[in-house]
């Protein structure tokens, strides 16, 4: 077991009832969420050991929406870089559902302050560590080291909440104990019975390098 600290965390997708639909027919849906850090020499201490962190890229669009093109035909990319300018380093980690012979997985654990918190309310940009565990494979008569989720741990939570608009927002919110004696935090409560659960956020990451060595 190894673990990730301080990073920020985007597109947290571990509901342990909505996991991610896999585009690969016969295989399993996933839980999944990016981790980013500016920290170069943090990206590449873990890149030797196996964590696969390389730089962030986004296709570049013109006004109409489309990608720009090099003059070989293909989609010109820049770096993706954080409100200080600086270049985002990145990997995408994923927890299948089941394993190989059928059996479920247990959901990526999801806590913060030791408390469980609903996954569905952890915005981007939000810092936390990340549990990770690392095995063997060999792929086409290659061997290899895989990387998998396991669980997060927030440190700073940027909530992730519906209005009544239905529009999603991100606020900040400090995580502390209650005094009143109800010590749950409010972000790891169940929805009220008659609110609608959380949708399903269209990622805004579909043009982002998300490569992942499965």
């Amino acid at each position: 077991m190894a673990l990730i600290k301080n990073v920020e965390l985007w597109w947290v997708k571990c509901d342990p009832d909505n996991p991610v639909e896999s585009k690969d027919a016969g295989k399993p849906d996933y839980w999944e969420v990016q981790i980013r850090t500016t920290d170069k020499e943090a990206a590449l201490d873990w890149k030797k050991k196996n964590v696969n962190f390389k730089p962030l890229k986004k296709i570049v669009r013109d006004d109409e929406g489309e990608p720009v093109l090099d003059e070989m035909g293909e989609p010109v990319k820049e770096l993706v870089k954080d409100e200080n300018g600086k270049p985002y380093f990145s990997v995408n980690l994923r927890r299948k559902v089941t394993k190989k012979n059928g059996e479920p997985m247990k959901p990526v654990k999801v806590v913060g302050n030791g408390f469980a918190l609903n996954p569905n309310t952890v915005g981007n940009q939000s810092i936390g560590h990340v549990s990770i565990f690392q095995y063997d494979y060999v792929y086409e008569g290659k061997d290899g080291v895989a990387s998998m989720l396991t669980g997060i741990q927030l440190t700073k939570l940027l909530e992730y909440k519906q209005s009544d608009g239905d529009e999603f927002t991100e606020e900040k919110m400090e995580i502390v104990p209650a005094a009143d004696g109800d010590t749950t935090p409010a972000a790891s409560k169940p929805p009220a019975k008659g609110k609608a659960k959380p949708q399903k956020r269209t990622d805004e990451d579909e043009d982002l390098d998300d490569e992942i060595p499965f």
